[in-house]
């Protein structure tokens, strides 16, 4: 089983690979802190992912784009509908890191 630092570096990973993938990971990390009170990353990944897509703005092409703004990205919490995946992509992403179980034990 992985751990949260584990996440945290392949987040970064990830968004070093392509940049457009800081949008999902900010939607998905916002949801399980906001919704699901049960954060994913840290404060400090989730303040990088924040800083990146400011910095990056125009240079991220992702469907998902279009529910942030700059604004939004900059505020505390995202504040907006979130997308209709975004329960069971965290659930996946949770389900790959923790193992199946995780939740129950919770």
């Amino acid at each position: 089983m992985k751990t949260r630092e584990d996440l945290d570096l392949d987040c970064l990973d990830c968004i070093e690979t392509d940049i457009s993938n800081a949008i999902p990971w900010f939607i998905l990390s916002s949801y399980a802190y906001n919704v699901e009170e049960d954060p994913v990353i840290s404060d400090f990944v989730f303040e990088k992912i924040k800083k990146r897509i400011v910095e990056n703005w125009d240079d991220i092409n992702h469907k998902y784009k279009e529910n942030l703004d700059v604004d939004i990205v900059k505020g505390l919490c995202y504040t907006r509908e979130y997308p209709k995946h975004s329960e069971r992509g965290l659930k996946h992403l949770k389900e790959i890191y923790y193992g199946k179980d995780y939740g129950r034990e919770r």
